[in-house]
């Protein structure tokens, strides 16, 4: 689809994020925003889907999963020949047994880690 910038340059939405972008002094990076926010604009979010729509857009646009990642052989890619298996959904999970058990490098706690990873 592609959106014509005249029809939504009065969107409170544009007008507002372009205000703050002026107040950090990032006005340079206007062009970098101004497509994706236009598109949302234009979808008519109300505040309720809106809520519901930006923490799954947020997920997908960091690579991450929106349900948990499984065992399943096809989440799995062999990263280093029978040693290593990344989670395909995320990115950050790692599995020393083909994704039977896995760890991810973000957990702080680092549960699950293989004894060597500790």
């Amino acid at each position: 689809m592609l959106l014509d910038f005249n029809d939504c340059n009065d969107s409170g939405l544009l007008k507002h994020a372009k205000r703050e972008l002026a107040a950090i002094d990032a006005l340079e990076d206007w062009p970098i925003y101004r497509d994706i926010i236009a598109v949302f604009s234009s979808q008519g979010h109300s505040g309720g889907s809106a809520s519901c729509v930006i923490p799954t857009l947020n997920k997908l646009l960091n690579y991450q999963p929106l349900s948990p990642i499984t065992s399943s052989p096809e989440e799995w890619m062999e990263v280093d020949e029978g040693k290593m298996w990344q989670n395909k959904r995320k990115g950050t999970s790692f599995s020393v047994d083909a994704g039977k058990t896995w760890y991810d490098i973000e957990d702080p706690e680092k549960k699950n880690w293989p004894e060597s990873k500790n």
